[in-house]
């Protein structure tokens, strides 16, 4: 802990917090959206965001076809914007499996970008593209200028 002069002669305390094995949980209008298990959490020292490594057992909730479940690498949450942004990030359902080197979830527009690539899977067909957009309320997905409507899978 470093010890600073504050502005009135009062000690001013900054630090590091750093967690190991938490549970966090993602709301947008006091709706639940999204929750995940990280081996590790920081805050930034502006608080604006928080940091996460070894993401497990991650699941967003606003799908209505069901639960989408996640596991990634690393993860940034930006406390002000609301947006859950994954790296190396695999997502599944029964339906579907995703792939991107990095995802970014929109709470407030319940979409998923992914802007660096992406692979999706839904039942035997595959697409991979530079870009991919998966809006949960409409069940549409944007692949390179096309668009899929989602058909339920049997077998991934």
């Amino acid at each position: 802990m470093k010890k600073e002069k504050g502005k009135i002669g009062e000690p001013n305390l900054s630090f590091r917090l750093l967690i190991k094995k938490a549970h966090i949980v993602g709301r947008y209008n006091g709706k639940l959206q999204w929750e995940l298990e990280a081996e590790k959490t920081e805050k930034s020292s502006d608080e604006r965001f928080t940091y996460l490594w070894g993401i497990k057992n991650g699941v967003f909730h606003e799908w209505e076809r069901g639960n989408l479940w996640f596991e990634a690498k690393k993860a940034i949450y930006d406390n002000i914007m609301k947006n859950l942004q994954l790296e190396d990030v695999h997502i599944w359902s029964k339906e579907m499996r995703v792939y991107a080197p990095v995802l970014l979830w929109e709470g407030d527009r319940q979409r998923i970008v992914c802007e660096k690539g992406a692979k999706f899977y839904a039942k035997k067909a595959s697409l991979s593209g530079e870009y991919l957009e998966l809006d949960l309320k409409d069940s549409l997905l944007l692949v390179n200028n096309g668009v899929l409507k989602m058909r339920t899978a049997e077998k991934l």
